[in-house]
C-alpha cells in the first residue's frame, strides 16, 4: 500500500477586524461608552465587596435604570470573568496609549 502524501499549501488570509471592534472606534471618537467599547473598571474592595475591576468591553448598556438617568453598563473582563451592572461613575474609556491605567 502507497501512502499519499499532502500537498500543504498556504493561503493567504485576510486579517478582518471584528465587528465590535470598529462600533468601539467609533465610540471611542466620541467619547462615549456603547457596546464593544474598551473600558477601564475601577477595584471596588472592602467590607463584603470583592470587585477587583480591570481591563473589559462592555457587552450591554442599561439607560434610565429604575426611572431615573442612571447608566449602567455589563462588562466582560479581557482576563476573563464578566461583571453586571457596573455604575457609570466606576468605569472610564481605556487608553491603550497610556502608562498607566489609573482614570484621567
Amino acid at each position: 500500500t502507497k501512502k499519499k502524501k499532502r500537498s500543504r499549501s498556504r493561503s493567504s488570509a485576510v486579517a478582518k477586524s471584528p465587528p465590535a471592534a470598529s462600533a468601539a472606534v467609533a465610540d471611542e471618537i466620541d467619547g462615549e461608552i456603547g457596546v464593544g467599547s474598551l473600558v477601564m473598571v475601577k477595584e471596588r474592595m472592602g467590607a463584603g465587596i470583592n470587585k477587583p475591576g480591570g481591563v473589559g468591553r462592555v457587552t450591554k448598556v442599561y439607560s434610565g435604570v429604575d426611572d431615573e438617568e442612571v447608566t449602567v453598563y455589563d462588562v466582560k473582563y479581557i482576563l476573563g470573568g464578566r461583571e453586571k451592572g457596573v455604575d457609570a461613575n466606576s468605569l472610564w474609556l481605556h487608553d491603550i496609549n497610556a502608562k498607566s491605567p489609573m482614570k484621567p
